[in-house]
């Protein structure tokens, strides 16, 4: 909860979703308040946890690949792990911007799975696909072989690196011409726009959560004393869902 400063208004009590910020398992965090965004009422405080990071860096991947080519024409873009939250996220809002979306994933039973919700093109195993682009959770020698697929003039995107690793700088540099490659990460767009382009892209958020294609699921919600379960359950591959820390 907020005063009113910096010609930012709340009330008392009034839930906020504060960003810029790092070290946020605490009970209690002080932010200025143009660094935080009213919640709608009709949002639970479980909706509104999950509307910050996932939907706005999907927001930005996508105008990524949009800027670059000017324009979607139906141009094939891979997205990895994409039976992940964001993943799924991406395979929308692709499709959405006229893109053809290329869901990637580890295995035929993740297929299986994604396959219930997504009826675009779904890849688990060689041979890769020619694509015009990829957004890349994974990085490391998969996100090497993809590099290598990507057609002349388009554009990989790295923003996370689940594999534990980097693409091969040498690769990256060979394709130079041939392929744009960039880092996105949220933080950075944050700090560098507008408080109105960020209120417009939280209502987004919103809209799109209401509308149930940027809603995750939750696997459980665990008390930030509780914090070594909810590690021990991040880890289990049974595990169906976000996991929340209520303090």
């Amino acid at each position: 909860m907020t005063e009113a400063t910096n010609g930012v208004g709340f009330a008392i009590g009034q839930r906020v979703l504060p960003i810029g910020a790092s070290g946020l398992w605490q009970q209690y965090l002080i932010r200025p308040a143009d660094r935080c965004f009213a919640v709608p009422d009709d949002l639970s405080d479980d909706q509104a946890a999950m509307a910050y990071v996932n939907p706005l860096t999907a927001f930005r991947l996508v105008d990524a690949v949009r800027e670059h080519f000017g324009g979607a024409a139906g141009r094939r873009v891979g997205v990895t792990a994409a039976a992940s939250a964001i993943g799924k996220m991406l395979l929308v809002l692709l499709a959405e911007a006229g893109f053809q979306p290329v869901a990637l994933v580890r295995s035929p039973a993740t297929a299986q799975r994604l396959a219930e919700s997504f009826s675009g093109e779904i890849v688990a195993q060689a041979p890769l696909p020619a694509l015009d682009a990829v957004l890349d959770a994974v990085g490391g020698e998969p996100g090497n072989a993809l590099f290598r697929h990507i057609r002349r003039g388009g554009a990989f995107v790295q923003y996370g690196a689940l594999s534990g690793s980097q693409l091969d700088p040498m690769l990256v540099a060979a394709r130079r011409d041939e392929v744009a490659f960039s880092f996105l990460w949220l933080r950075n767009w944050v700090h560098s726009v507008s408080r109105a382009a960020i209120e417009a892209a939280f209502a987004d958020s919103f809209a799109g959560i209401r509308a149930g294609y940027l809603g995750s699921a939750v696997d459980g919600v665990f008390a930030l004393s509780d914090l070594q379960a909810a590690l021990a359950r991040q880890d289990d591959p049974l595990r169906v869902g976000k996991l929340l820390l209520a303090p």
